[in-house]
């Protein structure tokens, strides 16, 4: 679409090359009035005077027409960044289900307290899957630690790759917090006993996704406690009678 400028410069442009045209054929005629100088040589002023502003004005032309490129070059650029913004925006949004998904399953899925060491482990190991559908890691250790006598109480390693080394932090190094940078290391928030979840993951994670994976941790928590709670094992051992 053409500017307004563009397109006066562009009829200026074609006027001028026209009276030039119309000047050069009646150059002879229009010199025959004038009687300060010589025909010839007002003949060659009106030529060059008229060249003069056709070169002007093709010069103005092109100069604007460079920068009509460069603004159409631009916009251009901005609708492209801007549909590359909705792409990604788009693929967000499909991840952001996703997860949304997995918390769900998350929450949804245990839909009954393990009573058994088994169930126990089959728990953790339910959860830390989850927290590898979640983040894009290679691997998680998760380790539930009695923090006053530094003991693990239970633990799990999920990994995508089978051949994956564990890695090897201790629970010192979580309670003090004092692991390596090589890992990051979320931990549950619930402070009313002396006990921790820490999930150890390779490398750096994502705001959002620590914030899901603390969720998963104080589940793992709180799915021990009860476990370990004596009223809960009485009522399953009465159940079970």
């Amino acid at each position: 679409m053409q500017t307004p400028r563009i397109a006066s410069l562009r009829a200026l442009y074609a006027t001028v090359g026209v009276a030039i045209l119309l000047v050069a054929l009646l150059t002879p005629f229009l010199a025959e009035g004038v009687t300060l100088v010589r025909e010839e040589y007002a003949e060659v002023t009106l030529l060059v005077i008229f060249l003069s502003a056709g070169y002007v004005a093709r010069a103005s032309y092109l100069r604007e027409a460079e920068r009509a490129k460069s603004q159409i070059a631009d916009l251009e650029r901005g609708r492209r960044t801007l549909e590359e913004r909705l792409d990604e925006a788009f693929r967000y949004i499909g991840r952001l289900n996703v997860q949304i998904q997995e918390i769900e399953g998350i929450f949804t899925r245990i839909n009954k307290y393990p009573e058994t060491r088994n169930e126990k482990r089959k728990a953790l190991r339910f959860l830390a899957e989850k927290i590898l559908n979640v983040v894009a890691a290679d691997w998680v250790f998760v380790r539930i630690v009695d923090r006053e006598r530094i003991r693990t109480l239970a633990e799990h390693w999920a990994t995508r790759d089978p051949a994956a080394a564990r890695p090897n932090v201790s629970n010192t190094e979580l309670v003090n917090r004092t692991t390596p940078q090589a890992y990051t290391v979320v931990e549950s928030s619930q402070d009313s006993f002396s006990i921790n979840t820490y999930c150890v993951l390779p490398g750096p994670v994502e705001r959002r996704h620590r914030i899901i994976v603390e969720a998963i941790a104080n589940q793992a928590e709180m799915l021990f406690l009860i476990f370990s709670s004596e009223y809960y094992k009485e009522r399953g051992n009465a159940t079970r009678d």
